[in-house]
Order: structure tokens, then sequence, then C-alpha cells
């Protein structure tokens, strides 16, 4: 679960249970081709998933559920590792390397924050009383796109729309109006287009809209009714070379690797 490139596109790490199948969830790395898995984690309580690589490629984090969960760093080989909250979880790089954005329920109401790399000067970007998750920063780094239940009070299992804010949690826009789940919005490299998964026509399809929320189109994948959660779709840098995706072709969506042309 929870496939993440490396920034030089030759590695991806990823969170299963290979080791303690059907319990635990521990974070590999594997070459670009599925050859060379390494375990990066071991846990002896709890789980350890969503890792996400730094923008030099030097560093992986994640989070780890420990009662709740809490996001760590590491090396990218494992070592050196370090806990950056206590309460946090989907963390996301800026694309400068230096902050990272979470989840968290720390003040009482899931909201979206911002930390140093380090852990400290922790900032509150959005309070409102229902789900904000799943933040995910643009390319140029001035803009944060993320999840929210807020429209009418539901919980997220019931209805969740995307939305977008400047970096320091201010202009709030919805981008998706719709009766439905909409869930892991991931920026295009150019940060032209924001790409995530929609059940908005029944069951669960990749869903591609330019950056301001227009022109939404879908890519017909039919990945079936199961769980949303499940579904992770993420693109393909075109100018990273990659030896599981041709270049020309690029949102990918995880499971069995399948590449989807423009």
């Amino acid at each position: 679960m929870y496939p993440s490139w490396s920034p030089d596109g030759r590695r991806i790490a990823f969170a299963s249970d290979l080791i303690n199948p059907f319990q635990l969830l521990e974070i590999f790395v594997m070459d670009a081709d599925g050859q060379n898995v390494q375990r990066l984690t071991n846990r002896r309580g709890g789980s350890d998933w969503g890792p996400v690589w730094s923008p030099d490629g030097q560093q992986i984090a994640f989070t780890r559920l420990e009662g709740s969960g809490n996001i760590y760093v590491m090396d990218a080989d494992g070592r050196n590792l370090r806990q950056l909250t206590w309460g946090g979880w989907e963390a996301s790089w800026s694309p400068d390397g230096r902050r990272i954005a979470f989840t968290s329920n720390r003040d009482g109401s899931q909201d979206i924050y911002v930390m140093e790399i380090d852990g400290g000067n922790i900032q509150r970007l959005t309070d409102h009383l229902e789900f904000d998750f799943e933040p995910a920063w643009s390319p140029n780094g001035r803009q944060i796109a993320f999840v929210s239940n807020r429209a009418d009070g539901k919980s997220p299992k019931q209805r969740s729309e995307i939305y977008v804010m400047d970096a320091d949690g201010r202009n709030v826009r919805r981008l998706t109006y719709t009766q439905s789940l909409n869930n892991n919005p991931l920026w295009s490299p150019d940060g032209k287009q924001i790409i995530f998964a929609s059940n908005r026509d029944g069951k669960y399809d990749i869903y591609i809209m330019d950056a301001n929320g227009e022109n939404i189109r879908k890519i017909p994948v039919d990945l079936g009714r199961d769980d949303v959660w499940k579904i992770q779709p993420v693109w393909v840098d075109p100018s990273v070379s990659l030896s599981v995706s041709p270049a020309e072709k690029q949102p990918t969506t995880w499971g069995r690797i399948k590449s989807v042309a423009r």
C-alpha cells in the first residue's frame, strides 16, 4: 500500500505486511522494476504506513500507529529514525524540503497543519468542526490541496470534496461539487492539473481536473465499488526515466501497476 516514487524515479517506497501477513504494515523500498526489495522499519506493535520521500530523496517521512498516529522521518536507508509529532498522519513534504504538511486532531477537530522538518514551529492551517485531511503541496509550494467533508457536515465516509488553499491557510476554495466521495488529490508535475479518485458515477474511477477545478474528465479504469481509501493515484513525471512506465503515459494507479495514456 501507499507507493511513493523517489524523486529520481529509481525507487519506490511502500507499506506492506510482507513480513507479518494480515498483521503489521512496515515500510519497504524497492527498485522501480520491483527488484531489490528492502525492509526499512521493524515494528513490534502498531503499523507504519504512508511513506513520502523528501524532495532531495535523502529522507522518508511516514506515519507510525502507536495508539494514535505519529509522524516519523528516517534516512532513505532506514537509519537515523526520529519522531516529529505527537499526534499526526498523512505527511506531505513541501517542494523546497523545508516543511511538512500533515493531518492531526491535536486541537479537538481534524485539521491540516504544517511544521518544519525537525518537528518545530507547528502551525494550524485549517480550523473547522468537520474533517480536513489528505494535504498535498502544489509543485511551486504556494498552495495545498486537501479533502474535507465540511460541505454538509456528514462524515467523510458519506461525502468528501476537494479544496485548495494558499500555503498559509488563507483563501480556501472548493474545487469539486458532488454528493459522493472525492479523495487522494495530487498535483501534476507542472502544477496545472490535479488527479484524484471519485465514485461520483457509482463506481470508483480516476479523474483529472484543472487546478482551478474546471474541465473535470474521467480516466475510465473501472476500479469497482471497493473502498475509495484503497485507491491511490500518483503522477509520474515524464522528465524522469522510469523502467515500469513509458514517459509519454502519465497517471499511474496502484495495486497492479497500470499506466493510462493522457
